[in-house]
Protein backbone atom coordinates (compact mmCIF):
# COMPACT_ATOMS: atom_id res chain seq x y z
CA UNK A 1 0.00 0.00 0.00
CA UNK A 2 2.85 2.22 0.66
CA UNK A 3 4.22 1.86 -3.07
CA UNK A 4 1.15 2.61 -3.98
CA UNK A 5 0.73 5.43 -2.10
CA UNK A 6 4.62 7.02 -2.56
CA UNK A 7 3.63 7.46 -5.89
CA UNK A 8 3.42 10.79 -7.73
CA UNK A 9 -0.49 10.95 -8.54
CA UNK A 10 -3.08 13.09 -7.05
CA UNK A 11 -5.09 10.15 -6.46
CA UNK A 12 -2.62 7.71 -4.87
CA UNK A 13 -3.26 8.15 -1.17
CA UNK A 14 -6.65 7.50 -1.76
CA UNK A 15 -5.95 4.27 -3.95
CA UNK A 16 -3.98 2.79 -1.42
CA UNK A 17 -6.69 3.53 0.99
CA UNK A 18 -8.84 1.82 -1.13
CA UNK A 19 -6.58 -0.92 -1.67
CA UNK A 20 -6.48 -1.40 2.00
CA UNK A 21 -9.94 -1.64 2.90
CA UNK A 22 -10.63 -4.27 0.40
CA UNK A 23 -8.01 -6.58 1.65
CA UNK A 24 -9.59 -5.27 4.88
CA UNK A 25 -13.19 -6.31 3.76
CA UNK A 26 -12.53 -9.48 2.26
CA UNK A 27 -10.41 -10.07 5.88
CA UNK A 28 -13.28 -9.88 7.72
CA UNK A 29 -15.51 -11.79 5.03
CA UNK A 30 -12.63 -14.73 5.82
CA UNK A 31 -13.33 -14.65 9.19
CA UNK A 32 -16.96 -14.80 8.94
CA UNK A 33 -17.14 -18.01 6.87
CA UNK A 34 -15.63 -19.73 9.99
CA UNK A 35 -19.17 -19.69 11.63
CA UNK A 36 -21.24 -20.87 8.52
CA UNK A 37 -19.33 -23.25 6.56
CA UNK A 38 -19.83 -27.20 7.58
CA UNK A 39 -16.34 -29.09 8.36
CA UNK A 40 -14.74 -30.26 5.41
CA UNK A 41 -16.42 -27.21 2.88
CA UNK A 42 -14.23 -26.24 0.12
CA UNK A 43 -14.66 -22.35 -1.25
CA UNK A 44 -13.09 -21.01 -4.66
CA UNK A 45 -12.25 -17.30 -5.27
CA UNK A 46 -11.69 -16.11 -8.52
CA UNK A 47 -9.44 -13.41 -8.72
CA UNK A 48 -7.24 -11.55 -10.85
CA UNK A 49 -4.06 -9.70 -9.38
CA UNK A 50 -3.37 -5.89 -10.42
CA UNK A 51 -1.46 -3.15 -10.80
CA UNK A 52 -1.87 0.42 -9.54
CA UNK A 53 0.74 2.74 -10.99
CA UNK A 54 2.64 0.29 -11.96
CA UNK A 55 2.65 -1.29 -8.18
CA UNK A 56 1.37 -5.43 -8.99
CA UNK A 57 -0.68 -6.31 -5.81
CA UNK A 58 -0.71 -10.05 -5.53
CA UNK A 59 -4.24 -10.69 -4.60
CA UNK A 60 -4.05 -14.39 -5.21
CA UNK A 61 -1.22 -14.26 -2.48
CA UNK A 62 -3.26 -11.96 -0.10
CA UNK A 63 -6.00 -14.01 -0.31
CA UNK A 64 -4.21 -17.51 0.34
CA UNK A 65 -2.38 -15.58 3.14
CA UNK A 66 -5.62 -14.57 5.04
CA UNK A 67 -7.41 -17.71 4.40
CA UNK A 68 -4.48 -19.26 6.64
CA UNK A 69 -4.51 -17.06 9.02
CA UNK A 70 -8.14 -17.70 9.75
CA UNK A 71 -7.63 -21.40 9.99
CA UNK A 72 -8.53 -22.89 6.49
CA UNK A 73 -6.35 -25.32 5.63
CA UNK A 74 -4.95 -27.00 1.88
CA UNK A 75 -5.12 -23.56 0.75
CA UNK A 76 -4.12 -23.77 -3.24
CA UNK A 77 -3.65 -20.87 -5.52
CA UNK A 78 -4.04 -21.83 -9.32
CA UNK A 79 -3.56 -19.95 -12.22
CA UNK A 80 -6.80 -19.95 -14.53
CA UNK A 81 -5.70 -17.90 -17.73
CA UNK A 82 -3.68 -14.61 -18.67
CA UNK A 83 -5.81 -11.49 -19.00
CA UNK A 84 -6.14 -9.47 -22.08
CA UNK A 85 -4.67 -6.57 -20.71
CA UNK A 86 -1.65 -6.46 -19.57
CA UNK A 87 0.72 -9.66 -19.86
CA UNK A 88 1.58 -9.61 -15.81
CA UNK A 89 -1.82 -9.71 -14.83
CA UNK A 90 -3.87 -13.42 -14.37
CA UNK A 91 -6.50 -14.88 -12.93
CA UNK A 92 -6.64 -17.17 -10.55
CA UNK A 93 -8.50 -19.63 -8.36
CA UNK A 94 -7.76 -19.78 -4.87
CA UNK A 95 -9.64 -22.82 -2.86
CA UNK A 96 -9.53 -23.63 0.55
CA UNK A 97 -11.06 -26.10 2.98
CA UNK A 98 -12.48 -25.10 6.28
CA UNK A 99 -10.90 -28.48 8.51
CA UNK A 100 -12.75 -31.24 9.59
CA UNK A 101 -14.58 -34.19 8.09
CA UNK A 102 -14.93 -34.82 4.44
CA UNK A 103 -14.71 -32.31 1.38
CA UNK A 104 -17.47 -30.84 0.31
CA UNK A 105 -18.59 -27.58 -1.56
CA UNK A 106 -20.96 -25.16 -0.45
CA UNK A 107 -21.75 -21.58 -1.75
CA UNK A 108 -22.87 -18.58 -0.23
CA UNK A 109 -23.57 -15.02 -0.72
CA UNK A 110 -24.15 -11.93 1.03
CA UNK A 111 -28.48 -13.31 0.69
CA UNK A 112 -27.80 -16.35 2.98
CA UNK A 113 -29.03 -15.40 6.22
CA UNK A 114 -26.40 -17.64 8.00
CA UNK A 115 -23.64 -15.61 6.20
CA UNK A 116 -25.80 -12.19 6.90
CA UNK A 117 -25.55 -12.55 10.13
CA UNK A 118 -22.16 -13.54 10.85
CA UNK A 119 -21.27 -10.50 8.58
CA UNK A 120 -23.27 -8.20 11.35
CA UNK A 121 -21.80 -10.37 14.69
CA UNK A 122 -18.20 -9.99 12.94
CA UNK A 123 -15.82 -6.86 14.92
CA UNK A 124 -15.58 -4.12 12.21
CA UNK A 125 -12.04 -2.58 11.53
CA UNK A 126 -8.62 -3.75 12.12
CA UNK A 127 -6.93 -6.64 13.48
CA UNK A 128 -9.46 -9.23 11.97
CA UNK A 129 -7.47 -13.26 11.39
CA UNK A 130 -6.03 -12.30 8.32
CA UNK A 131 -5.71 -8.47 7.88
CA UNK A 132 -2.43 -8.93 9.31
CA UNK A 133 -1.33 -11.26 6.55
CA UNK A 134 -2.01 -8.64 4.07
CA UNK A 135 0.35 -6.03 6.10
CA UNK A 136 3.16 -8.27 6.19
CA UNK A 137 2.60 -9.35 2.54
CA UNK A 138 2.15 -5.78 1.93
CA UNK A 139 5.19 -4.99 3.61
CA UNK A 140 7.10 -8.05 2.22
CA UNK A 141 5.93 -6.81 -1.23
CA UNK A 142 7.28 -3.60 0.01
CA UNK A 143 10.42 -4.54 0.68
CA UNK A 144 11.29 -6.20 -2.51
CA UNK A 145 10.92 -2.29 -4.40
Amino acid sequence: MGRIAAQANANSDLLAAYVAKYCEDMARHFHCLRSVLEKGARVHYIVGNSTFYGVLVPTEQIYAAMLQECGFVDVTVRPIRKRNSKKTLVEFDVSAAWPGGPPSSIRLSGKNPDYAAAVRAAPSGLPLPGAGAARRLGAAIADRG
